[in-house]
């Protein structure tokens, strides 16, 4: 999936005349293109870093449930394609669960001394 999303992203964020005219046709404005480039890249990249593999996949997941959408109700083409990523992205995210959750209650974990400090703070 990464060998997909880098050079992906790297067209929407390089400008990539496909791409500017996709999102011309979006009616978004190029920003969201440099957005949803800079999504997959970062999404690619941690795919390939074992313990924020699952949340990568699942930031790639969320990206192409808009992807699939605007090629359904906006575009006009075939959601094929972003569907499929869409899946796999799902699939790898499913099966990182685990290593996700012990990642976010560890960062929970880590910040909860400095949340209950801001609590005092505003009381």
């Amino acid at each position: 999936m990464a060998l997909f999303f880098v050079p992906v992203g790297a067209a929407k964020v390089a400008g990539a005349q496909q791409a500017v005219d996709m999102f011309t046709q979006i009616g978004a404005g190029q920003w969201l293109r440099y957005v949803t480039g800079a999504v997959e890249i970062i999404g690619a990249v941690g795919l390939l870093v074992s313990p924020v593999a699952g949340l990568a996949a699942l930031g790639l997941a969320a990206t192409m449930i808009g992807a699939t959408a605007t090629h359904l109700f906006v575009l006009g083409g075939e959601p094929w394609t972003p569907l499929l990523l869409l899946v796999v992205s799902a699939l790898v995210a499913w099966g990182c669960r685990h290593r996700s959750r012990a990642l976010l209650g560890s960062m929970r974990h880590a910040l909860a001394p400095q949340l209950a400090d801001q609590g005092g703070k505003q009381a």
